[in-house]
């Protein structure tokens, strides 16, 4: 049972990653399925407002491309990394053509859920050091167009990374939205 806040949260816009997209629309799983829609339910239910980015559902299209491809043959099937999206694909035999008909309303089973939002430019003003940072993106990606290394980011007080732009207020005055992960600069 889950306990709610006694103010909602205002203005407080939640983004869906690849992986929890992935589950939401059944490709993890039963479970995480279930899981994913409660979890965005208890959002809403909150007052958050739920979004995903363009970027995201377009990598979720290219992981559905590259499943219903490697579905064709035996070897495409054995070179699969093992994930939970895998086991659920190849458990209950979805062939490349259920894939492609999952791929071709993926956008329908996001907006069931989620608000789809173009991805936003970087800013350099929210970046601590940007240079330093396409630096080493460009050496370990070798691509700075990748939508996934150009999330606007500054840090806080406490030098935690914190998504530029978005302040969340739960019925007070107190910004708080964290964007947690690993740091490697």
């Amino acid at each position: 049972q889950v306990t709610f806040p006694n103010r909602p949260f205002r203005r407080l816009r939640v983004f869906l990653d690849t992986t929890f997209l992935l589950e939401l629309i059944g490709l993890g799983g039963e479970p995480a399925r279930a899981l994913a829609e409660e979890s965005v339910k208890i959002l809403k239910a909150v007052g958050c407002a739920v979004h995903v980015f363009s970027a995201t559902v377009e990598e979720t299209r290219g992981i559905m491309r590259v499943y219903a491809e490697k579905l064709l043959t035996v070897e495409g099937q054995s070179s699969l990394r093992s994930t939970a999206m895998t086991r659920f694909v190849l458990a209950n035999r979805i062939s490349p053509s259920g894939m492609r008909e999952r791929i071709a309303r993926l956008e329908d089973d996001v907006q069931r859920w989620a608000t789809i939002e173009p991805f936003p430019r970087t800013d350099r003003r929210f970046n601590v050091d940007h240079n330093r940072l396409s630096e080493v993106l460009k050496h370990h990606q070798g691509r700075l167009d990748d939508p996934r290394v150009v999330h606007p980011l500054r840090t806080d007080d406490a030098d935690q990374p914190v998504l530029a732009g978005c302040q969340a207020e739960r019925g007070d005055d107190q910004p708080h939205l964290t964007a947690r992960g690993q740091r490697e600069l």
